[in-house]
C-alpha cells in the first residue's frame, strides 16, 4: 500500500507483487496524471470538481495509469487554496483508501492485467432527448 509514492519501483519488485501493490493519487485519474502537483494544477486550470483516485500499480516506468480501484470526487470552492484542498482531499483519501484495500483484500476487486474485474457499478445511460 502506497500513498502518493512517486518514484520508480523496480521491475522484479512489481512483478512479485502484481495485483497486491495498490496507490492513492489526489486527482481523478487520468487527469493531471503525469503531474508532480496535481492539486495545484487543478487549481490553475479552474477545475470545479476534484477528487482522489486508488489504482494498482501495474507496470514499471508507468505514472499512475494501473487500473483504478476507485475514486472520490469533491467540489472544489471558488476561495480555496492549496493548503485548504490539500486538506479536504486528504480526509477524503483516509475515508476511500481502507475501502479500497478492503475490497482487494476480500476478493470484490481482482487485477487481472489492465482491467478491473470485480463488482462495479455501471451508470445508467441517459437518453440525448433528457437533455
Amino acid at each position: 500500500v502506497l500513498d502518493r509514492y512517486a518514484c520508480r519501483l523496480s521491475p522484479s519488485f512489481i512483478q512479485a507483487w502484481r495485483g497486491r501493490l495498490l496507490n492513492v493519487y489526489p486527482s481523478l485519474l487520468p487527469s493531471f496524471r503525469h503531474s508532480t502537483s496535481p492539486i495545484r494544477d487543478a487549481l490553475q486550470a479552474g477545475i470545479r470538481i476534484t477528487g482522489v483516485t486508488v489504482h494498482f500499480i501495474a507496470e514499471p516506468d508507468t505514472d499512475n495509469d494501473g487500473p483504478i480501484i476507485a475514486q472520490e470526487s469533491i467540489h472544489v470552492t471558488p476561495t480555496e487554496n492549496e493548503m485548504q484542498l490539500e486538506s479536504r482531499l486528504r480526509t477524503l483519501e483516509q475515508q476511500l483508501y481502507p475501502k479500497a484495500i478492503d475490497m482487494v483484500a476480500s476478493g470484490k476487486i481482482i487485477y487481472q492485467g489492465k482491467k478491473r474485474v470485480g463488482k462495479v457499478n455501471i451508470a445508467p445511460t441517459i437518453a440525448s432527448s433528457a437533455y
